[in-house]
């Protein structure tokens, strides 16, 4: 098998021949300078090729979100206080981003186990606003 540069190689005895047909007639058009996704069946072969670039250009706008995520988060300057607890323990701020409009941050001590946690900011996002009513 011929080896070519940025490519993944996939049976297509595993693909959908509808996905196959459908995929086939695609071009991948974007303000970046991602390359069109080529499909190529080949008759002698039960391999299909897909250009690679386009996974590369998602990695890179994923690191540059990231990039900017973290300068948002370690960002001390003009924050908003919404709430805050009795005890001062527990903060939310806020603060208007012109890419992302405005962000919330809470500054508090949670009990309760790191999965818990975990589980109630990321997989139960719904509840926030039973326990912070300013999110």
């Amino acid at each position: 098998m011929t080896s070519i540069k940025d490519t993944r190689y996939f049976d297509v005895e595993r693909i959908d021949e509808e996905a196959l047909k459908q995929e086939s007639l695609r071009t991948v058009h974007s303000e970046s300078n991602v390359g069109k996704s080529v499909l190529k069946r080949s008759s002698t072969s039960s391999v299909v090729f897909i250009n690679n670039d386009t996974n590369d250009d998602y990695e890179k706008q994923a690191d540059e979100t990231i990039d900017q995520i973290w300068k948002i988060f370690k960002d001390e300057n003009a924050w908003t206080e919404v709430a805050k607890s009795r005890d001062g323990l527990d903060v939310v701020v806020s603060k208007a981003f012109p890419k992302w409009g405005r962000i919330f941050r809470v500054t508090s001590i949670i009990p309760g186990s790191y999965s818990g946690i975990v589980e109630m900011l990321f997989e139960r996002q719904e509840d926030i606003p039973k326990w912070s009513p300013s999110v």
